[in-house]
């Protein structure tokens, strides 16, 4: 009985591990790396609804390849702020099936209160700094993947 148990769980593990398009290691780590376009990232995961209203509030700014990617539990158009930043982004608004679906480019630290939302339902915002998207010829309808 003791081998059965020892075999599902090793099956549950390593099928996690494998799975194309499950958020299980991104929930339980602090960054990841994902590559947008043929660029790689590193990003600041963000999960709890505290780390989604600091944002990247106060920090002075991203290095070339550093994003900030906001998870949500369901597909909605989540509303983004740039309260107290101190440098502009680009937000790549991004579904379910990891396809960029809107771009929001140089969104100015001056913005604020001004809020910036997708077109469509969106699971994940990446925020990157402003001029990534030009810089890397980012496009609608590519895709991300987690490295």
């Amino acid at each position: 009985m003791k081998k059965i148990v020892f075999f599902i769980f090793l099956f549950l593990v390593i099928f996690l591990f494998f799975s194309e398009k499950n958020d299980f290691f991104l929930w339980n780590g602090k960054f990841t790396f994902i590559r947008v376009h043929q660029t790689r990232i590193k990003v600041d995961i963000v999960k709890t609804l505290e780390e989604k209203r600091k944002g990247l509030s106060g920090r002075d700014f991203l290095e070339k390849n550093q994003g900030m990617l906001f998870i949500f539990e369901t597909e909605k158009r989540p509303s983004m702020w740039m309260k107290d930043m101190k440098f502009s982004l680009d937000f790549l608004w991004i579904d379910k099936n990891y396809r960029i679906v809107d771009i929001t480019e140089n969104a100015s630290s001056a913005s604020y209160p001004q809020q910036f939302y997708p077109k469509v339902d969106i699971r994940y915002v990446l925020e990157v700094p402003a001029g990534f998207v030009k810089e890397n010829n980012i496009l609608l309808n590519q895709y991300i993947s987690f490295e």
